[in-house]
């Protein structure tokens, strides 16, 4: 690699005189700078079309960034790229795509040690598994994560890891078990993260309580959420609540109620939109 190569010319060429060194190795020298802060530049460029949702040019920006990791031999970054290439690839659709860039990203931060990398890697390898709907691999991974981000006192992404395994258990009819890890997840949620992810695990937890027919529950749940939602002003959730909760009415027959909070939903649309 162009890396160990500078090293090892470096060497050699000391031989010849402080000189020599400095005509021939900062040619060179300069080239690997200017590999990497192309490379680092190409990362930001990724990260800020990932966050404009488009995909695919973050996808191009990433894959060109890992290609000049791999030439400078940066083993950090270069999990770091497979690890943002592999998130895209999960968000278009392409899974296997996805577990490749994510395993691979995993091998080198267990080689580097970088124990926070590995459990990101891990959780994300879960969180494939169980869009693919294979929940028993996507709980391995999951509980691997955990474990981790325990270990590492991580607490926000404990909670992440948390709120994930409760999510699997909800989708497999285990409702006891999923209100268990939610109420833990918002429990370090309140202590660490603000109230956005709370609201989120609000709105889980009104969920699991209509799958098992607790209406009063859900309903009570689902409120708190909304009242988060509209004090942080995301109109997007809150929209998304109130249609959760005009559900429950729907269920329950009351079918005034739930008209009249789909009526809010159209009109907070009309409201909002640009």
């Amino acid at each position: 690699m162009l890396k160990h190569w500078v090293w090892g010319t470096v060497i050699l060429l000391g031989l010849a005189g402080p000189g020599v060194l400095g005509v021939l190795a900062q040619p060179v020298l300069v080239q690997e700078v200017d590999a990497k802060a192309e490379a680092d530049r190409l990362m930001d460029q990724g990260k800020e079309q990932y966050q404009k949702s488009q995909l695919q040019e973050a996808l191009e920006s990433w894959e060109r960034a890992l290609e000049l990791y791999l030439q400078i031999g940066d083993r950090q970054a270069e999990g770091n790229s497979l690890n943002n290439i592999g998130i895209a690839h999960a968000i278009l659709g392409n899974y296997r795509k996805a577990l490749d860039f994510h395993q691979q990203a995993l091998v080198i931060r267990r080689e580097l040690g970088d124990r926070q990398g590995e459990g990101d890697s891990l959780n994300s390898i879960g969180g494939i598994y169980n869009d693919l709907g294979n929940y028993s691999q996507a709980l391995d991974f999951y509980r691997q994560s955990l474990a981790i981000r325990r270990e590492t006192n991580n607490r926000p992404r404990e909670g992440d890891s948390l709120e994930s395994i409760g999510i699997v258990y909800d989708k497999m009819g285990e409702y006891g078990k999923a209100l268990d890890f939610y109420q833990q997840s918002l429990a370090i949620c309140r202590e660490t993260m603000g109230q956005r992810c709370e609201s989120s695990l609000l709105n889980n937890i009104g969920l699991t309580y209509r799958n098992l027919g607790i209406y009063d529950q859900a309903l009570e749940f689902y409120q708190q959420s909304l009242d988060l939602i509209r004090k942080i002003g995301n109109h997007r959730d809150q929209g998304r609540t109130i249609h959760n909760i005009g559900i429950i009415y729907d269920d329950l027959g009351e079918y005034s109620k739930a008209e009249v909070l789909n009526l809010k939903i159209l009109f907070s649309k009309n409201r909002h939109t640009n």
